[in-house]
């Protein structure tokens, strides 16, 4: 494991490898500077092993006959193999990593038990932490071999909850499932070292990969450096650490560690704490907006609540609880960890039944916050949402399928390794039961709830009769057409809630409408069931401005050219248009919630809506924002879709091939000067440097053409174009200042001809048509 040097030995042509060793080479030259060190792996392996193969990644560890033990680390040669062409791993063939790890035994309460769980750092030749992808995962150097074994005979307790939260859009360490061996013995790796199935998972870890929190230096003692970049943890101490009390919750650092906090950081996060708590306990429950959503992030409070409180996690909220504090942010819960010993486990009766709540649902501040009757209703809404996606016992049972088709194999010889299991079918009955126990659960707290009423006419496209059928909740169902809730903060009805008939519960609608449903028993709301209803005829909007590559010399702190970016979007149409559920996609992404555009007004989507307003102050369009991604310099596809799906219109710019140049970075959008088209020609460059948002650029109107009927009569006509009002004007003079209206058009949803006969009276006059 030395850094070769000249006085190393020399290497001749060939040599022998009787022991798993680190080979490290370096070459040499009299006139030149060393080599970088070049290191391979070697592990000697008996000859058996290297039949052995798998349909799950292998990681092979060998700590050259040292112990592994959990007080300190112990370095270990690695190979990891993936699945080939054809689905199988196979030892003989070549490793998709070796390196060196630093391995240690992992885990307070089953460091006892003979099947370990090590933490696992990979390590360069110097002992640096070295990032790395294994198993197709993003590069880090930090990883967990979790080892499931008693309290999880299914052997995907803690895989199947990770993948649960990464679905619901909640961050959990990535798992892959392989099987291991690990030789301490000094010998050949043979079967004997094999330890069974385990599941490698990411550490929880700041990092962009995992959590995408600002680092926390010891320099960073002000604002708002100090505001954010902590994660912390509700759980046993590490060795050495005295945790600290913030909010009166007994807390430990996780990043940055305990020695690495500066006292003011220390006094500014307990400061915080006891102010956030504070607001937990705020009983004016008709707020708008709570006192507590200054400190919190509710819907990951509310995500982590149910993901635990579901597998009835009886280590939830006062062990292995993790959260963390983003710069200039609030209180984020997760990710979650450790369940094992959940969703009716072996050898823990504690989360045996799935009938019942958790005995900790309420510990800390927990109890606090859901005497608020708003976070309450905010947690029954969330629930039920997620029952008929994610947390659909489809969804969840496709969940177990897919893993248990990936254990199939592997799980007979890690039985064989571990005999926890009476017979050889005894698994396929472990993960019969855990989706029985998924399907009950859910079940059971569905039932805790007021049944809310649901649609019979399936939301999207309307039928010809405007027709949406309901089925209704117990007791009494409201509705709203609006898009507001029918109940407002503190339980109470809202004015624009209606009562739906249950004589006739059905409503009829005309346009694009958003509609919520609530039931209400007593004083209990059910959660909200939210439908779009679009309209059969898709709305004129058009794509009007692209800012796609600003470009500003005077950059504010903090701030890139990407924050300048922006769309325009405008109705062409005669009628008003519900934004509710249209989407801008492909590009960028980003749905629209509650707006109403109303005909010839526009609106802008902006990257940075509060940086364009600052360079833009006199603008009077809506401003939305911000969107996911960034539109390209070099031209990409744009695609505008309503609330059904359907495609309003897409565009697909450019910076060459004939479109216009200066929006490619010289200060200038593209601007749409033609809505019946969008090639390059219906394009053109801002005049305004920064371009013009808000601000729609009227289509000319073509050239009309005039037929004489008689002396004193001529037809004119023109192409009119959607959503501009035309007018008709003359003068006697054609340098006159001031035209005479002689008529109006009114704006029309596509475009088409028209037509207008003229009595001249044989009077010398001008006509011409001008769109507004």
């Amino acid at each position: 494991g030395s850094i070769p040097s000249e006085r190393s030995t020399r290497f001749e042509g060939s040599f022998s490898i009787e022991d798993s060793t680190q080979l490290n080479v370096r070459a040499f030259h009299p006139d030149m500077a060393p080599s970088p060190v070049q290191t391979e792996i070697f592990l000697i392996t008996d000859a058996d092993l290297m039949e052995f193969n798998s349909d799950v990644p292998v990681i092979l560890l060998d700590t050259e006959g040292a112990r592994i033990s959990a007080a300190s680390r112990t370095q270990a040669l690695m190979h990891v193999f993936d699945r080939g062409e054809d689905g199988r791993v196979r030892i003989s063939s070549e490793s998709d990593f070796q390196g060196l790890a630093s391995l240690k035994v992992r885990g307070s309460s089953t460091e006892g038990r003979p099947k370990k769980a090590y933490s696992m750092e990979v390590q360069d030749i110097f002992g640096n932490d070295r990032d790395v992808s294994l198993l197709k995962m993003p590069e880090d150097s930090d990883w967990i071999l979790y080892a499931p074994y008693n309290f999880d005979r299914a052997l995907m307790r803690n895989a199947f909850v990770y993948e649960l939260s990464n679905q619901l859009g909640r961050y959990a360490v990535r798992t892959r499932f392989c099987e291991v061996y690990v030789n301490t013995r000094g010998r050949a790796l043979d079967q004997r070292s094999y330890v069974g199935v385990y599941v490698l998972m990411e550490k929880i870890k700041r990092g962009a990969d995992r959590l995408p929190i600002d680092r926390l230096l010891r320099k960073h003692t002000e604002s708002p450096e100090r505001t954010g970049g902590y994660i912390f943890k509700i759980d046993r101490l590490d060795p050495g650490d005295i945790g600290f009390s913030g909010g009166g919750q007994g807390l430990a650092f996780v990043e940055p560690k305990e020695d690495e906090i500066e006292p003011n950081l220390r006094k500014f996060v307990v400061s915080f704490l006891n102010a956030m708590n504070r607001t937990l306990r705020d009983r004016d429950y008709e707020k708008l907006i709570p006192d507590y959503a200054e400190f919190i992030d509710e819907g990951s409070w509310i995500d982590f609540h149910i993901l635990n409180e579901f597998t009835k996690n009886p280590d939830g909220f006062r062990l292995s609880t993790y959260m963390h504090l983003p710069r200039g942010g609030r209180l984020t819960f997760g990710p979650v960890w450790d369940f094992d010993r959940t969703l009716g486990p072996d050898d823990d009766g504690r989360a045996a039944n799935p009938v019942g709540w958790s005995t900790v649902r309420r510990f800390g501040w927990w109890g606090s916050i859901f005497r608020n009757p708003n976070f309450d209703q905010a947690y029954t809404d969330r629930w039920h949402y997620l029952r008929r996606n994610v947390m659909s016992v489809q969804n969840m049972h496709a969940i177990i399928d897919r893993m248990a088709a990936e254990l199939k194999e592997s799980q007979v010889r890690n039985f064989r390794k571990w005999p926890l299991l009476r017979s050889t079918t005894a698994w396929r009955s472990e993960v019969k039961h855990l989706k029985i126990w998924v399907e009950n659960r859910a079940e059971w707290i569905d039932q805790q709830y007021v049944v809310p009423p649901d649609f019979v006419t399936q939301p999207g496209v309307l039928a010809e009769d405007g027709l949406v059928k309901i089925t209704p909740g117990p007791g009494r169902t409201f509705y709203t057409t609006d898009g507001t809730d029918p109940r407002l903060p503190g339980g109470v009805r809202s004015k624009s809630a209606k009562i739906l008939s249950r004589a006739r519960p059905e409503i009829r609608i005309e346009n694009t409408t958003r509609i919520i449903l609530r039931s209400l028993v007593g004083d209990e709301w059910s959660g909200a069931i939210d439908g779009m209803f679009v309209a059969s005829e898709i709305p004129s909007l058009k794509i009007s401005e692209v800012m796609y590559h600003p470009v500003s010399p005077l950059l504010p702190t903090g701030l890139d050219e990407d924050d300048y970016e922006f769309l325009e979007l405008w109705n062409a149409g005669t009628t008003p248009v519900l934004m509710e559920g249209v989407r801008v996609s492909d590009a960028i992404e980003f749905t629209f919630g509650n707006h109403i555009l109303q005909p010839g007004a526009s609106l802008v989507l902006a990257s940075n809506p509060q940086a364009l307003k600052a360079l833009n102050p006199d603008m009077e369009a809506s401003l939305f924002g911000p969107y996911d991604g960034q539109l390209s310099n070099g031209g990409e596809k744009i695609v505008l879709l309503d609330g059904a799906g359907r495609i309003i219109e897409q565009i697909q710019f450019d910076d060459e091939d004939g479109w216009p140049e200066e929006p490619d970075g010289e200060g200038a959008s593209l601007e749409r000067i033609v809505f019946t088209e969008s090639d390059e020609l219906s394009w053109r460059a801002s005049v305004a440097e920064g371009g013009s948002p808000g601000t729609v650029i009227l289509p000319s109107v073509k050239p009309a053409s005039i037929k004489v009927l008689n002396a004193s009569t001529v037809r004119l006509s023109f192409d009119a174009q959607p959503g501009v009002l035309h007018e008709l004007v003359s003068a006697d003079d054609l340098n006159a200042p001031d035209w005479k209206v002689l008529f109006h058009w009114d704006p029309i949803d596509a475009a088409m001809t028209q037509s207008i006969d003229l009595e001249t009276q044989g009077n010398h006059r001008y006509f011409r048509i001008e769109s507004k």
